[in-house]
């Protein structure tokens, strides 16, 4: 089992440990609260928290091992910011092969500049729209935006431009 963790990407296994430890800790508040009011009501909402969190932490252990999941790979190309505190809501990535995808973010954040090198772990169950030339998606598992390893970068100012032709051998 821990072998089939250790095969999953490094985003899906920070999700399945949040999950997991949040499953734990509302688990153990429960405990702490039974003590002090020992009401089964008072230890519905608690217990109910860290079994969705459990089951979901579980859930997405299954997909990521059995493979269930898409890679998106690309570069923030655009990111729609809030007026005020300018996190950003909505970004478009361009994909490798030219695509641009709108995502919906879970989360804001700070951090998204043009130019930035992301995948993104989309679910090969969830839904896609189209619109305008966009692809949309609403739901995904996990975002990575921390890749130092990759070396294709795309300039999102020009145009792509074509290789040099190769030369021929007289």
């Amino acid at each position: 089992m821990k072998k089939q963790f250790d095969a999953i990407p490094e985003p899906l296994q920070k999700q399945i440990r949040i999950r997991g430890i949040l499953g734990i800790l509302f688990f153990i508040f429960a405990i702490i609260l039974f003590c002090y009011n020992p009401h089964i009501y008072s230890l519905l909402p608690p217990l109910g928290v860290s079994a969705f969190s459990v089951i979901s932490a579980v859930l997405l252990y299954n997909r990521a091992v059995s493979g269930r999941y898409i890679v998106i790979e690309g570069v923030v190309k655009d990111a729609v910011l809030t007026p005020i505190r300018k996190q950003a809501k909505t970004i478009v990535m361009q994909t490798y092969d030219e695509k641009l995808v709108r995502i919906q973010l879970k989360q804001r954040r700070r951090s998204l500049t043009a130019g930035m090198p992301m995948n993104l772990y989309v679910a090969d169950t969830a839904p896609v729209y189209e619109k305008d030339g966009y692809l949309l998606i609403y739901e995904y598992l996990a975002m990575d935006l921390n890749q130092p390893n990759r070396k294709q970068t795309i300039d999102t100012k020009s145009t792509p431009v074509d290789p040099e032709p190769e030369k021929g051998v007289d």
